[in-house]
């Protein structure tokens, strides 16, 4: 449990939503906050480590192709008053939108809820 790469190689740590979704409406996402683990940065060498972030994107079509991946900041060492935002997400296809968010640092790390702003379309 302690361990957070193999060899050089980090280890990923992935979650992925269920699709999000209004059937038959379509959503406009203004904002995905994500409680995780803050303050997790190490004092070493790597800036990856010393100032971890998490990997976030998504995908309207079942997870056959996503979007690009933005970053934000877990938090230096000590930075405990850290909540993850992304915010003006677009709009959705009546298929909905499923979320993965991702962190690769060799840091402790662990997400602890998500909630979503939407709204429907007119």
């Amino acid at each position: 449990p302690d361990v957070n790469t193999e060899g050089a190689s980090p280890l990923i740590m992935t979650v992925q939503t269920a699709p999000i979704h209004a059937f038959p409406q379509r959503l406009i996402f203004d904002a995905l906050h994500v409680d995780l683990v803050p303050g997790v940065g190490t004092n070493v060498t790597a800036s990856q480590d010393v100032d971890p972030f998490m990997m976030v994107s998504w995908s309207d079509d079942g997870g056959h192709s996503w979007s690009i991946e933005h970053t934000i900041g877990m938090g230096r060492l000590g930075d405990t008053k850290r909540r993850a935002i992304v915010r003006r997400l677009g709009r959705t296809t009546t298929h909905g939108r499923t979320f993965r968010l991702s962190v690769s640092a060799d840091v402790a790390r662990g997400f602890i809820s998500a909630a979503i702003e939407a709204r429907k379309v007119a």
